[in-house]
């Protein structure tokens, strides 16, 4: 009983308001801190101080330095202070700016946890000239393999956003890149439950059922990747015509067909799927600058085979899905026949090469 009523006491005196005699000062508490002290002055490490305004270039350099900033409101804002700069003072286009320090920290942020950065990214690029953006195009390749492979819903589908744009800009170096045709396509399958495995040489592939049909983001993930594949197969498979400059107002001039293959040519590093210097490349990381080459991997590999078949299945399911995968096979059969056709003529050669043969 005695203890009890003790523990009593003890729990009723924390509740307990103290008395304070009149004129008494308040007791101070344990952690109390003296703020009575006054300062004559105040010493900064550094100061910047200037009459004029920061150059643009001096505010280019600024604002890029801060794309790594911990903070995804300061890397918002310094996205946007760029695109403004860029697209009001035409400093892209200019040859003293350099793209690489832009590229080196703009370009990991496609996979920035924040999807107002990604979207300020995407904004960036468009407002990028094409020949800035084809010098890094491996590293952009890269970072957006990376984000159609990411756990996140809302990063893979900006990752798709980054490709399709990067697909309607330059569509031959998005395919033409080292590792940008098979391990983006190998990329596709993960990202639609398409499992790829070469075992002695062989492609198993099969398909992980449940994966459409499905709704909210993981829904929206396949539409879009269907609908980006069908845009990334048009560019890889089907050959695209030069257009053939009218000189029909220079009388006496002879037009010289297939000139380009005998000039300068204008694209950054363009012998690069030689190989001259850098580590050897596997089939997967190797560089296929021609639709030709291009096709024999799809076919090879087995991509074609499955995409086919899958597309088909998914077209049966109707809705945006049955739409997207619509769009897609129409990309498929055009990069298909025009393969298949190719093939035909190599098998079957004319009476005329037969009769030049004997």
């Amino acid at each position: 009983m005695g203890s009890s009523s003790k523990k009593k006491k003890e729990k009723k005196k924390d509740f307990q308001k103290p008395k304070f005699k009149v004129g008494k000062a308040k007791p101070q508490a344990a952690n109390f801190t003296s703020t009575s002290f006054q300062s004559k002055s105040i010493s900064l490490k550094a100061q910047s101080l200037r009459e004029t305004a920061p150059s643009a270039h001096d505010q280019l350099r600024h604002h890029i330095s801060l794309l790594g900033s911990k903070t995804s409101t300061q890397r918002h804002d310094s996205l946007a202070h760029l695109t403004a700069l860029l697209s009001a003072s035409n400093s892209a286009n200019d040859s003293s700016f350099n793209s690489h320090d832009l590229f080196s920290k703009a370009v990991p942020l496609i996979l920035d946890g924040s999807l107002s950065v990604r979207t300020s990214l995407l904004k960036l690029f468009r407002i990028l000239p094409v020949d800035a953006i084809s010098m890094h195009a491996e590293k952009l390749s890269l970072h957006i393999r990376a984000g159609m492979t990411h756990l996140s819903h809302d990063i893979r589908l900006s990752a798709l956003d980054v490709l399709s744009w990067f697909l309607q800009t330059i569509p031959g170096d998005a395919v033409e890149c080292p590792g940008g045709w098979v391990k983006t396509l190998k990329c596709f399958t993960a990202m639609l439950g398409w499992e790829w495995d070469r075992i002695g040489g062989t492609s198993n592939w099969t398909s992980v059922k449940g994966s459409l049909g499905k709704t909210g983001k993981e829904g929206r993930v396949v539409v879009h990747a269907i609908i980006v594949l069908g845009e990334f197969l048009r560019a890889g498979l089907v050959e695209v015509e030069e257009e053939m400059e009218d000189h029909s107002f220079e009388p006496g001039l002879q037009v010289l067909y297939g000139r380009q293959s005998h000039q300068i040519p204008r694209k950054p590093n363009a012998f690069a799927y030689l190989n001259l210097f850098g580590a050897a490349r596997d089939a997967e990381g190797e560089m296929y600058p021609w639709v030709e080459q291009r096709q024999r991997v799809f076919h090879e590999l087995g991509f074609c085979r499955v995409m086919e078949r899958e597309l088909n299945e998914a077209k049966k399911e109707g809705g945006d899905v049955g739409r997207a995968a619509s769009g897609a096979l129409k990309a498929l059969s055009e990069g298909v026949n025009g393969y298949e056709n190719e093939a035909e003529e190599d098998t079957h050669p004319t009476h005329g090469s037969h009769a030049k043969n004997h």
